[in-house]
This record gives structure tokens, sequence and C-alpha cells, in this order.
């Protein structure tokens, strides 16, 4: 018989993942490069309602763009798929 995926084994798996190909590739980055690197990065942090928008670096403004379309894209799933006129799981 086999055993069910655990989700939060998954999760912690991809967050594992993720971490070490950012490494990878900043370790790439620097090789390539000769240690010559140039640094950018936008984020958007929200707290609660408000959103927090930081970005810096010569490409910051492309970072921040990407943070606040992929913000935007969270709020919209998350009003689709939870809030559709009713709470999820009531039923049709």
């Amino acid at each position: 018989m086999e055993e069910a995926l655990n989700p939060s084994a998954l999760g912690f798996g991809l967050i594992i993942l993720g971490v070490f190909l950012i490494f990878i590739g900043l370790l790439m980055m620097i090789v390539l490069r000769g240690g010559e690197v140039e640094w950018g990065g936008g984020a958007i942090i929200f707290i609660g309602p408000f959103p927090i928008a930081i970005g810096g670096g010569k490409l910051g403004w492309f970072a921040l763009l990407i943070a606040a379309l992929l913000a935007l894209a969270m709020i919209i799933l998350l009003f689709t798929t939870t809030y559709w006129g009713k709470p999820a799981g009531k039923g049709g």
C-alpha cells in the first residue's frame, strides 16, 4: 500500500530547493563575472491590508514591478478561490 504524500514535507522540501537554487545562482554570477556583481532587488511586505514596497539597485524597479504583479496575482487568487460570494466549503 502506498503512503500519501505529506504536504508539509513537500512544502519544506520546496523551500530547501529554492534556497539551494538561489545559492547556486549567486555562486554562478560571482564565478562568471569574475567577482564584479551588480545587485538589485525589490520586495513588497504586507502588514495587514497595507503594502510596504522597497527596492534598490540598478534593476530594483524591475524587481519591484515583478513583486507588485505577484502580490496582485496572489490577492486576486485569494478572493476568487476563497470569497466568491460565500465562504469556501459552504456548498452551492
